[in-house]
């Protein structure tokens, strides 16, 4: 499978969308190695990374891996290495972007948005939203680089999707409540998932076709709250979708039917990726700065069954 490369919450956190800047295609630093058999507390995870059978991230208190501690833990027993060379994301890559060289970057000119691929193809669209000016308008674009969502960074914003291969205006709607009015707009394959918050905490999440016709909420009935969205794809249209009381949620993104919820057990931060076989969850419980906890959880998906691997942390320097 290919390598998912992530920036962790503190980068988000800064963010209700993308802005109109590259996001994609800069240059990668090599983060520092690390030889350990245990996890030196000190942050959150940035910069994590999964290639199948290793996860890599850095622990730090910012959003760069500039002298962070890298670790590597082999999935699926858990075993702390040697770190991979980490390649740092740029900060404005969110969770959970796939960057590739069909990610655009987007400018905005008048009322006419470009957005240009690495590859040099770029696409002109008009937008209804450009009155906001550049600093307000946020898009995002799907891992293949065939559909493109513009919104305003406001309360209850509006929404305009669009066709990337032809330019064409797909569909436009509004989002957000006014107990959640704040909106980010994210992918699962041709899936649009359209998140609503109050900027502290968990977020719900509706499904929409790329025509903007609602198809369910993440979660179902349920309705899932997330911190981090990352959906993981499962097999065709399932996606996996962790959540902020703990579960991962199969959820057919076509249908919007449900199709299981596993109960993981843990209600912190989880970062989720995985293939068609497993998935692979890190959690971070936190008692006070510097003593956090780490734990890479191991969902077999032939069977539903749940490894728990907790991660040892070193001991404080004398």
């Amino acid at each position: 499978m290919g390598l998912r490369v992530v920036a962790s919450p503190l980068a988000r956190a800064a963010l209700s969308g993308l802005a109109l800047t590259v996001l994609a295609g800069s240059t990668a630093t090599a983060a520092p190695n690390l030889t350990a058999s245990c996890i030196r507390p000190g942050g959150a995870p940035i910069m994590l990374q999964f290639d199948g059978s290793r996860l890599g991230f850095c622990v730090t208190k910012s959003s760069s891996a500039d002298g962070a501690p890298c670790y590597s833990i082999t999935v699926p027993d858990g075993v702390i290495s040697d770190a991979p060379t980490i390649a740092v994301a740029p900060p404005d890559i969110d969770y959970p972007i796939r960057v590739s060289s069909e990610y655009p970057t987007v400018q905005l000119t008048g009322s006419e948005l470009k957005a240009c691929k690495a590859t040099g193809r770029c696409t002109t669209m008009t937008s209804r939203l450009a009155t906001a000016g550049a600093e307000r308008l946020r898009t995002n674009a799907n891992a293949a680089g065939t559909l493109l969502a513009v919104w305003q960074d406001l309360a209850q914003p509006k929404v305009e999707l669009f066709d990337l291969s032809t330019g064409r205006r797909l569909a436009a709607f509004s989002a957000g409540t006014p107990h959640e009015p704040a909106v980010y707009v994210s992918f699962a394959g041709d899936t649009v998932i359209v998140h609503e918050g109050n900027g502290v905490g968990s977020d719900t999440a509706w499904l929409a076709t790329k025509s903007g016709k609602r198809i369910n909420h993440v979660g179902g009935k349920a309705r899932l709250r997330t911190k981090d969205l990352g959906p993981v794809q499962v097999k065709g249209t399932v996606w996996a979708f962790n959540s902020a009381e703990g579960d991962v949620v199969l959820q057919d993104v076509r249908t919007g039917n449900v199709r299981s919820t596993i109960a993981i057990g843990h209600t912190v931060d989880m970062y989720m990726f995985g293939d068609r076989s497993r998935l692979v969850l890190l959690s971070v419980g936190e008692a006070e700065p510097g003593t956090e906890s780490y734990e890479i959880a191991v969902v077999d998906l032939a069977t539903d069954t749940v490894t728990h691997h907790p991660l040892a942390r070193c001991k404080p320097s004398p």
